[in-house]
């Protein structure tokens, strides 16, 4: 049951963000509506969170970058569903490695 509600979760971060059209990803706007969504998420849910841990969750999923998504979604689980975490893998290590398959 944890293990779901990590999933969802998660995928409420995820599906809070808005779709934006790659012509407005410029140096100046890039992460304008990741800051905006992190505001809310921070404030309302995460409090203790760190605001540039959440900007880049984000921005790399803006950008569908798997990869890049895999270390965040990793410390973001082992931080707030460690039992989760815990029965899943071993180290942050693993999870990373694994590409938090578990996860997704």
């Amino acid at each position: 049951m944890n293990r779901i509600t990590v999933i969802l979760s998660a995928m409420s971060l995820l599906t809070l963000m808005p779709t934006t059209p790659v012509a407005a990803d410029t140096p100046d706007t890039a992460d304008t509506g990741a800051v905006d969504i992190c505001r809310v998420i921070i404030a309302t849910q995460h409090p203790d969170d760190k605001l540039g841990s959440c900007i880049g969750f984000q921005s790399l999923n803006f950008r569908d970058n798997y990869i890049g998504l895999v270390p965040h979604l990793c410390e973001y689980v082992e931080t707030h569903s460690p039992d989760v975490f815990d029965s899943t893998y071993d180290s942050y290590s693993d999870c990373v490695t694994d590409g938090a398959s578990a996860f997704f």
